[in-house]
């Protein structure tokens, strides 16, 4: 067998390609190695996980409903992104709907608008992953959009007169969250 490079789990799909090829003997193309007992599987990472070459989400998911408990909805975004950071969970998409009202939460509260609450979270969250050359569309998240025009209802601890915001995130930093 040739050498084998190194692949980072932040790639995950050639990430278990590896385990598989590591793993699986007398593959000899890419439906052997995707087929186990018998099942064959979509992508190499659900084979991998048939494996149990890979872990589920089953801990990043713990990890986040124990955080709900104690943590306010920016310490769970932050927790969130540090997550699809450090440990590619294999569905980011599953958690990140399973948890969106905890990760949005002062932002509803604080505008009363679901749809600009979810923006505004995923853009907090896209700002993190930022900071580590990530975004949203890297894991198959949905994209942030500023919504231009929409017009604010009035903050109530601040006493913010009506306000139109190019941007949600200036929404967000009057806020002060």
């Amino acid at each position: 067998m040739p050498r084998l490079y190194s692949v980072s789990p932040k790639d995950p799909e050639r990430f278990a390609l590896r385990l598989l090829l590591l793993h699986v003997r007398g593959a000899k193309s890419y439906d052997d190695l995707q087929t186990i007992n018998g099942i064959s599987y979509n992508t190499f990472k659900d084979a991998a996980k048939a494996l149990n070459l890979i872990e589920d989400d089953a801990e990043w998911d713990k990890a986040l409903a124990d955080a709900t408990v104690f943590k306010m909805p920016r310490e769970l975004r932050n927790l969130f992104a540090m997550v699809l950071i450090h440990g590619p969970p294999s569905d980011a998409l599953l958690l990140y709907n399973k948890y969106k009202a905890d990760f949005m939460e002062d932002f509803h509260h604080s505008c009363g608008d679901a749809y600009l609450a979810e923006q505004l979270s995923l853009q907090d969250i896209q700002s993190y992953l930022l900071q580590f050359g990530m975004n949203l569309e890297h894991f198959k998240l949905p994209e942030a959009r500023a919504v231009y025009g929409k017009v604010l209802p009035k903050e109530k601890k601040n006493d913010l007169p009506h306000e139109k915001f190019r941007n949600l995130y200036d929404y967000h930093l009057k806020l002060k969250i």
